[in-house]
C-alpha cells in the first residue's frame, strides 16, 4: 500500500499536488516541442493567459490542471466569460471576426462582428447572434428602430423598405 517499485507510481499516489518535483521532472512548463505552456496570470492584471514562463509554482507542479499548449485553450478554461479581451490582451493579432452583424442593444444599431472603425463593434461575444447582412440584423433584432440600416452605418438596396410597405407591417 505504501511501498511502489516505481518513483513515479508513489509520486503520483501520494505527491499529485507535487508531482514533478517527488519525479524530479524538470521543464514540468513546457510542452511538447519544448515551448512555454500558457497559464492565468491571475497575480498580474488577471485579464489574460501568458507563456512566459512567470507561472506560479503551484501550476508549475501540476501543468495538466493549470496550463495549456495554446493561447485559446488557456483563454477557453480559465477566461471564457471574457474570451475577446482574453486572447486581445495577450497580445494576439490574428484576433478577426466574422465580419458579420449583430445587435448593439446600447445604442439600438447593428455593428459588424470586427475590430476597426465603424461599421464594426468589436468582436462579437458568444452569445450575440450574428447575420449575414445589416438588413437581416436590422429587420431581426430591431424592426421598431427608425432608418436602422442607415443609422448602423449599411447602405439599404431599397428590399427592406418594400417590404415593409407591400407588407403593411413597420
Amino acid at each position: 500500500y505504501y511501498l511502489f517499485d516505481k518513483l513515479v507510481d508513489c509520486c503520483s499516489r501520494h505527491y499529485s499536488w507535487n508531482y514533478n518535483e517527488c519525479a524530479g521532472i524538470d521543464n514540468a512548463a513546457l510542452g511538447p516541442d519544448g515551448e512555454a505552456l500558457y497559464y492565468p496570470d491571475w497575480e498580474g492584471e488577471n485579464k489574460s493567459c501568458k507563456n512566459d514562463g512567470g507561472q506560479p509554482e503551484y501550476m508549475s507542479n501540476n501543468p495538466t490542471a493549470w496550463m495549456f499548449e495554446t493561447l485559446e485553450a488557456c483563454c477557453t478554461a480559465r477566461y471564457s466569460w471574457n474570451m475577446n479581451d482574453c486572447v486581445g490582451a495577450a497580445g494576439a493579432t490574428t484576433v478577426t471576426g466574422s465580419n458579420k452583424w449583430y445587435p448593439n442593444w446600447e445604442d439600438f444599431v447593428c455593428v459588424q462582428d470586427c475590430v476597426g472603425d465603424s461599421p464594426c463593434g468589436g468582436l462579437a461575444e458568444s452569445w450575440d447572434p450574428l447575420y449575414d447582412t445589416v438588413e437581416t440584423c436590422c429587420d431581426t433584432k430591431l424592426n421598431w428602430v427608425t432608418e436602422c440600416v442607415t443609422k448602423s452605418g449599411g447602405t439599404s438596396t431599397g428590399a427592406t423598405a418594400a417590404a415593409a410597405t407591400t407588407s403593411g407591417k413597420w
